[in-house]
């Protein structure tokens, strides 16, 4: 604030009742735009501070995201790995089998 205070009345030669008056109503103003300035300074800290808290709250979401996918990418990767090795296993009983048989086992 900046250091209006409302004193009780009190009459000071030279001014009049009316001079007193707006005198005192001009304190009481400017006690109110100050009070109005903090308030506003205040509600701009809070949105400032809920905007950063969104803004983390989003990143870490992100890298959330971000590893869930890595680990969906690994293990598809990982079964595809498999799937290729089982499969190359299948190709190889099955050139074993026909070359060295005449019954075929695959259907």
């Amino acid at each position: 604030m900046s250091g209006f205070t409302l004193v009780p009345y009190r009459m000071t030669f030279g001014r009049t009742a009316w001079q007193e008056m707006q005198y005192y109503r001009a304190q009481r103003a400017a006690i109110v735009a100050d009070g109005q300035s903090l308030m506003d300074t205040s509600s701009s800290l809070f949105s400032a501070l809920q905007n950063q808290a969104s803004g983390s709250a989003n990143n870490a979401a992100q890298v959330a995201l971000d590893r869930i996918n890595a680990l969906a990418q690994s293990t598809s990767d990982n079964v595809n790995s498999q799937l290729s090795q089982v499969q190359s296993l299948l190709d190889s009983a099955n050139g074993i089998s026909s070359s060295g048989s005449s019954v075929n086992t695959v259907a």
